[in-house]
């Protein structure tokens, strides 16, 4: 029996689909129309638009003659994951089609989602070039922080409509402990849960993928072979490297960074075909990278724990 190229078919979609669910970060999912796939799995092809202001109109000479260029700019994926499976044979492909599924989104929900939102959030708070400031927050401090944020946006100019805040459970409590909501029948209530800030959405990120930096283990080394991430930790005798800080809230425009991921389970081996294991082996494979746009880079605010 060949390897089941049917059943790669069968469960990428749902995969796909796991990810967009959970991912914390799939609002910053690039536009289909700003992206092009390429023959190499590990690059991928951003459109970069750029074009002159306005000029003086001549009665003479009519317009000024301007230039408009829309590029497509190839980017290497920063990162190509991957992790072997072996599950046991099965004694028919419904049993492997539940046994898989299920360990696929477990796989999914506790290792890779997790990872793709520390990265992402990781790479916009760790760009150099960026708004924000650092400091503890408290539930009479959040709503003002927030505020202040928001203002800095405003002032470079970012549309309030596009905008989206990421923030950690703990700081979204202190800012619902400011916000009360008076009721039709004169009853006020407080801490109510909120979904929006001035009508802009509200993502909550756990602290555990919500840093400055973080260190992707390869898997293999001694230390790191249960993969993953872990928040950065500076390395003894590289100058200028600093330990990793909590973020406690990113206010930026969705179009500042762009999040591309590719899922891709490469090989399912079936036991008549396996030679290295009496069972089903599922190999899976995952690119993905996050690009910050360097002239969006004022459409970003970060808010960082004091070291």
């Amino acid at each position: 029996m060949a390897n089941s190229i049917a059943l790669v078919t069968k469960y990428l979609p749902l995969l796909d689909e796991v990810y967009r669910v959970n991912a914390k970060s799939s609002i910053l999912e690039a536009d289909s129309a700003m992206v092009q796939a390429t023959s190499d799995a590990k690059t991928i092809k951003i459109n970069k638009l750029s074009m002159d202001g306005l000029g003086d109109y001549s009665r003479a000479n009519g317009y000024p003659v301007g230039s408009i260029t829309s590029d497509w700019e190839t980017h290497e994926f920063s990162n190509d994951r991957g992790r072997k499976f072996n599950l046991d044979k099965m004694d028919n492909q419904e049993s492997l089609g539940m046994v898989f599924l299920n360990m696929a989104g477990q796989f999914m929900k506790q290792k890779v989602i997790p990872e793709k939102d520390a990265y992402t959030f990781a790479k916009i708070a760790g760009t150099s070039g960026i708004e924000g400031t650092t400091g503890s927050l408290t539930s009479s401090t959040t709503k003002a922080a927030i505020e202040t944020a928001l203002s800095t946006l405003a002032e470079n100019e970012v549309d309030e409509g596009n905008m989206v805040l990421f923030i950690t459970p703990t700081v979204k409590g202190y800012l619902e402990a400011q916000l009360t909501r008076t009721l039709t029948s004169g009853v006020t209530e407080y801490g109510q849960k909120i979904e929006y800030f001035n009508d802009i959405p509200l993502i909550t990120v756990p602290q555990t993928r919500f840093y400055n930096g973080i260190d992707l283990l390869d898997g293999t080394s001694t230390g790191e072979t249960t993969g993953g991430y872990r928040k950065h930790v500076a390395q003894s005798g590289v100058s200028g490297d600093a330990n990793a800080t909590d973020v406690n809230f990113i206010l930026m425009d969705k179009a500042a960074a762009i999040s591309i991921a590719k899922n891709n389970v490469a090989q399912i081996f079936s036991p008549e075909v396996n030679q290295n294991y009496d069972g089903w082996t599922f190999n899976y494979r995952f690119y993905y990278d996050v690009f910050v746009m360097d002239n969006k880079k004022p459409a970003i605010y970060v808010h960082r724990k004091a070291s």
